[in-house]
């Protein structure tokens, strides 16, 4: 037993010696460059899907915002000049355009067809041209 226990005893102390020494160890430091700007200014453009010509439905136009137009599903709202335009539905073709605002009729009585050219808009007959 007194045997077993010196051995420990030996283990023990040989570990805390080899635990206390210094690892002789060398580390290098190497100067790191500063990159270099490797910044590239990309010109990006936006290249939207949308037709030179459509044609949507108008269905209001007001000097003043309009609350009751605005929450309606879809609703394009721009304003141009001095007037807020509220317009649904967007068509290649007069026919699609001019069948949709025939379903609006009832509820939009003043509601027509109109063309716009990169989104301004222009006179029908030209649009038909």
């Amino acid at each position: 037993m007194k045997k077993l226990i010196n051995l420990i005893f030996v283990f023990t102390l040989l570990f805390l010696v080899s635990c206390n020494k210094e690892k002789n160890t060398k580390t290098d430091i190497v100067p790191v460059e500063k990159p270099k700007d490797s910044i590239v200014q990309v010109e990006k453009k936006i290249v939207e899907n949308t037709p030179e010509l459509i044609f949507t439905v108008q269905i209001g136009a007001f000097k003043k915002p309009n609350q009751k137009m605005a929450i309606i599903t879809n609703i394009k709202i721009t304003k141009e000049e001095d007037l807020y335009k509220y317009r649904l539905g967007s068509f290649t073709d007069y026919k699609s355009a001019r069948s949709f605002r025939k379903r609006l009729s009832k509820e939009y009585p003043g509601a027509f067809v109109q063309a716009l050219k990169k989104n301004n808009p222009i006179n029908i007959i030209k649009a038909l041209k």
